[in-house]
């Protein structure tokens, strides 16, 4: 059973969206982009704040693995981060591509930078990589 308040959620997603980087930039250290997450988040049903939430602790906990971390680590983008996320859960390029709303090449672009940040030759060995931690 659920324990987590609909505030408490609203709470944890804008945190995890805080410890995020934007070209470099932590969210939040620009008070401006908290505020309007935190407006955004606010006008979201409960059941997209639950789902959301749900999503980005998964990705974050998947197989012990930090994904965050990693990224940091090799100098992902977000876009770059939210294509490791669904590749690790077993998504292809044009999968993810359609789950993001994103155009195929463009994800594919994304891919090729995260292989070559990472030193990978194939998203096997980005896998690898990524659950060897």
């Amino acid at each position: 059973m659920d324990e987590e308040t609909p505030d408490a959620k609203r709470d944890a997603l804008l945190q995890a969206f805080r410890t995020q980087n934007v070209d470099g930039l932590r969210i939040d250290d620009h008070i401006d982009w908290v505020h309007r997450m935190r407006a955004i988040i606010g006008g979201l049903p409960d059941e997209d704040v639950a789902g959301m939430l749900a999503r980005v602790r998964l990705a974050h906990n998947q197989n012990g693995v930090s994904l965050e971390a990693f990224a940091l680590e090799h100098g992902l983008t977000p876009a770059e981060s939210l294509l490791l996320a669904s590749i690790s859960e077993g998504l292809s390029v044009p999968e993810h591509a359609e789950r993001v709303g994103i155009k195929v090449n463009t994800a594919r672009v994304h891919m090729q930078r995260t292989l070559e940040k990472t030193g990978a030759r194939r998203q096997t060995d980005l896998l690898r990589l990524l659950f060897a931690r």
